[in-house]
């Protein structure tokens, strides 16, 4: 005959044995995950102004900077159509340093989220109608991420 304390203790360790794999993990793959979610473009003025917005998946939380001093991990390459050869053809390349948000908060931890880019002079001249862009980031670690393309945008300004 089992003691009832031991029966007790061995469905407790037998409970708690098996709750790690019930849990279900955040996946540890290094690599940042980008997608395209919005562009707004405008003019002010004589000035092109403009959003892009992107997603990111980071599951080591790594994607950001955390000084200026770490240089550029977000790359924007602007493409222009050429109608002479009815083509898009690279134009320019931004880059930008996207800083830790929270303080560092959340360096390290696994994070997703959106990216708002304000973008000025994406295009070299307003004869310029129809354009796209292709971005990439690249972590601390020198991971790059996925290279995201934008669908094409026709401006009207």
């Amino acid at each position: 005959c089992i003691d009832f304390h031991l029966m007790r203790f061995l469905i407790i360790v037998i409970c708690c044995s098996m709750l790690p794999c019930c849990i279900k993990k955040a996946p540890k793959n290094p690599i940042p995950a980008l997608e395209y979610k919005d562009f707004q473009a405008w003019k002010v003025g004589t000035r092109d102004t403009a959003v892009l917005t992107i997603s990111y998946n980071d599951y080591d939380g790594d994607l950001f900077r955390n000084t200026t001093d770490d240089g550029p991990n977000t790359v924007i390459r602007t493409f222009i159509y050429n109608a002479d050869s009815s083509k898009f053809i690279k134009d320019k390349t931004l880059s930008y340093t996207l800083i830790q948000p929270g303080d560092g908060f959340y360096k390290g931890k696994s994070i997703s989220g959106d990216i708002i880019l304000p973008m000025s002079e994406f295009r070299p001249n307003s004869s310029v109608k129809r354009l796209r862009f292709e971005i990439f980031m690249v972590d601390m670690a020198n991971n790059k991420s996925n290279e995201v393309s934008t669908p094409q945008f026709t401006l009207t300004f």
